[in-house]
């Protein structure tokens, strides 16, 4: 993904994750040949959507190959 973004309209942050989370960043960040920070970009604009989604009433699912589905659970905490 090719972030078009203005580099003067960003803000700098620092997270403090547990071990797990930032190595799963990483990997993913590997994986999408990215770097750590578009990685944790994607994962908010995905929350986003899918808090957006929820609000809206959508009912957020997994589809497996095989057609089965499940819900998408414990993704948000409060959605208003």
């Amino acid at each position: 993904m090719v972030d078009q973004q203005d580099v003067s309209d960003t803000v700098k942050i620092t997270v403090n994750v547990p071990r797990e989370e930032a190595e799963y960043l990483k990997a993913i960040a590997e994986e999408t040949r990215t770097s750590m920070t578009f990685a944790l970009r994607d994962a908010i604009r995905t929350q986003k959507q899918l808090r957006d989604g929820a609000r809206r009433g959508a009912d957020p699912i997994i589809r497996e190959p095989d057609g089965r589905t499940s819900p998408v659970n414990g993704l948000f905490r409060w959605v208003p």
